[in-house]
């Protein structure tokens, strides 16, 4: 996933800096062509909802190590607790997938812990 946003963020930068080149090259002054401010945000909400699935990916392979003590227990479920106050960095339109992965994520936290007790 981190790629695809990568990638996304590469082939827009690429596009702005093809536009202005070919400018140039045609005599012109240098185009500048700025981002929307909706690209911008939309890009950035994309990051956010990328660094935050990571979080839960690795707060799911912390849980499923055999020997954990009550605090790191807690100190695991809190994490989910932390990914959910991330949500409004978010558009509107990405909170529904962050919060069922957090929602997932906790389900089987909570299993795995409770079936290594």
């Amino acid at each position: 996933m981190v790629i695809l946003f990568y990638s996304l963020y590469q082939i827009l930068q690429q596009m702005r800096s093809d536009t202005a080149l070919l400018t140039v090259e045609e005599g012109g002054s240098p185009m500048r062509n700025p981002s929307t401010a909706t690209e911008d945000a939309r890009l950035a909400s994309l990051i956010s909802l990328d660094d935050i699935l990571k979080q839960v990916k690795d707060t799911m392979r912390q849980a499923s190590v055999n020997s954990l003590t009550k605090s790191k227990k807690n100190a695991i479920l809190a994490s989910l607790d932390e990914l959910t106050e991330q949500m409004p960095s978010l558009l509107d339109i990405d909170h529904p997938c962050a919060q069922r992965q957090i929602a997932d994520a906790r389900n089987v936290v909570q299993v795995i812990l409770l079936f290594n007790n």
